[in-house]
C-alpha cells in the first residue's frame, strides 16, 4: 500500500516530501496517492495510515483519523492507539499503558474512523469506475441527531452523509451503507460510568472522476478530507 504519512505519530509528523513511487503502480493510482499527500489537513483531526488488505483490491490507500481532542485526552497515546489498532482486527492487544476496560471506554467516547480507496483492475460494471471508497466512523451522540423521543434519527444521519459526499461530486445513487446505534450499560464497579450512545457509519461509494475523459482519475484527497470533516464535526 502507499505510504502517505509517517506513522504512528501526530498530524504534525506528516512527511515533508512525497513518498517514492513503487515499481508497477499505475499512473491513476499514483496520482490518487499524490492527491492525498497534497490535500489540506482538516483542523482538529489527526491522520494515520492504516493497512489495506491485499485480498480486497489490487491497490489501496488507507487513512485512519481521530478527532484531536479525543486523541489527546490520555497523554496523547499515538492517536487512539493508532486508530484502534487499525480497526481492531484482533481486538485490543497488549503493549499500551491503558487497561483494556479504560481503552474500551475511551474508544467508545471518541470520534474516530477510517477510509480506504480501493482500485480494481476488473471492477463490477455497475461501479462505472475502477475505484471504490469504503469508510467507517464512530461518532458519540449529538443532540441534533436525535428525534423527539431521544433516539438517534438515523434517516437524518444518512441524509447528512449523502449531502456531505454529494459536495465532493459523488453521485448519490452510488452510495450505500448502514447506520448502527449502540449504547453500553456498565455494572459492578463501573456502574456509575456514563457513555453516550454512539452512531457507527459504514459507507461505500464510487468517487467521481476528475473529468469525463479520464474516468479512473480521481481526487482521492478530496474524499479523505470529506470523511475527516465528518469525524471532526460529526453529523448535524
Amino acid at each position: 500500500m502507499a505510504q502517505i504519512f509517517s506513522f504512528p505519530g501526530r498530524a504534525s509528523a506528516r512527511r515533508e516530501h512525497p513518498p517514492a513511487r513503487p515499481d508497477g503502480v499505475p499512473d491513476t493510482v499514483w496520482h490518487a496517492v499524490q492527491s492525498v499527500f497534497a490535500m489540506p489537513t482538516v483542523p482538529g483531526v489527526q491522520f494515520h495510515e492504516v493497512p489495506v488488505p491485499k485480498s480486497i483490491a489490487d491497490y489501496g490507500i488507507g487513512v485512519g483519523m481521530v478527532r484531536a481532542d479525543d486523541a489527546t485526552q490520555s497523554d496523547d497515546w499515538s492517536a487512539l492507539w493508532h486508530v484502534y489498532s487499525c480497526a481492531h482486527p484482533g481486538g485490543i492487544q497488549g503493549g499500551n499503558a491503558i487497561g483494556s476496560g479504560d481503552m474500551h471506554k475511551i474508544v467508545g467516547e471518541a470520534a474516530w474512523g477510517w477510509i480506504m480507496l480501493l482500485y480494481y483492475a476488473d471492477p463490477p460494471q455497475e461501479w462505472e469506475s475502477r475505484w471504490r471508497c469504503v469508510a467507517f466512523c464512530r461518532i458519540p451522540g449529538q443532540p441534533d441527531t436525535h428525534d423527539d423521543d431521544g433516539h438517534y434519527n438515523t434517516a437524518a444521519c444518512w441524509h447528512a452523509v449523502n449531502s456531505g459526499l454529494h459536495k465532493t461530486g459523488v453521485d448519490t445513487d452510488t452510495i450505500s451503507g448502514t447506520i448502527t446505534v449502540s449504547h453500553d450499560t456498565f455494572f459492578g464497579r463501573q456502574a456509575n460510568d456514563n457513555m453516550p450512545a454512539r452512531c457507527e457509519l459504514r459507507v461505500s461509494w464510487t468517487p467521481p472522476a476528475r473529468d469525463l475523459d479520464t474516468p479512473d482519475s480521481i481526487d482521492a484527497g478530496m474524499q479523505v478530507a470529506q470523511w475527516a470533516e465528518l469525524v471532526a464535526h460529526g453529523i448535524g
